[in-house]
């Protein structure tokens, strides 16, 4: 709590996570709907958590809509959104991403957006990669260790429990040290 004091007035980010445009009969419905309330709460950003829809043109209008329902539209990117040929990099352009991990000020509140995405964990078991590889992990020490405010962290795999990504203990040591700023993962 004493983190959050430090801000001048409550900052609200709204989050959709898994929305499956390109797999699920009823994505459009569904992201109007985030749209739609976002339109009444006017929160300081909105998050889209991973498995979006893919970054071809076919999406152009779903993006659009996500990305103009806000000035500040953040991504994350998720395992299924480089399905179908697709890759990190069409996300970060297509989507308008700065980069597939960053960091942004949101009126006081630091978001970290981390991509667990990354190959060449050493306890790497098949399927999807599930990971946070080692130069993205000494970006996020970095981070911590300098962002001097709260700080929200997001990812689309999760960063502890049954589904944790496969260092999970590793990124776990690395938020604990920082745990008097971070405020959410």
């Amino acid at each position: 709590t004493a983190a959050v004091r430090t801000l001048d007035k409550p900052v609200q980010i709204g989050g959709i996570a898994d929305l499956h445009h390109d797999v699920m009969h009823d994505g459009n419905e569904r992201l109007g709907a985030f749209v739609k309330e976002m339109s009444v709460s006017k929160p300081d950003a909105i998050l889209q958590l991973g498995d979006f829809a893919y970054p071809g043109s076919n999406n152009s209008d779903i993006i659009n809509m996500f990305n103009q329902s806000n000035t500040r539209p953040l991504h994350v990117i998720g395992n299924h959104d480089t399905d179908a040929g697709f890759t990190k990099d069409n996300c970060i352009d297509v989507w308008g991403m700065p980069g597939r991990y960053y960091a942004k000020d949101i009126e006081g509140i630091q978001l970290i957006v981390l991509d667990g995405n990354d190959g060449g964990s050493p306890t790497h078991k098949g399927g999807y990669a599930s990971y946070v590889g080692k130069e993205q992990v000494e970006w996020l020490k970095e981070q911590l260790k300098t962002l001097d405010a709260p700080i929200i962290v997001a990812s689309h795999q999760p960063l502890a429990g049954a589904y944790a990504v496969d260092n999970a203990d590793e990124i776990q040591t690395i938020l604990g040290i920082a745990a008097s700023k971070v405020i959410l993962v």
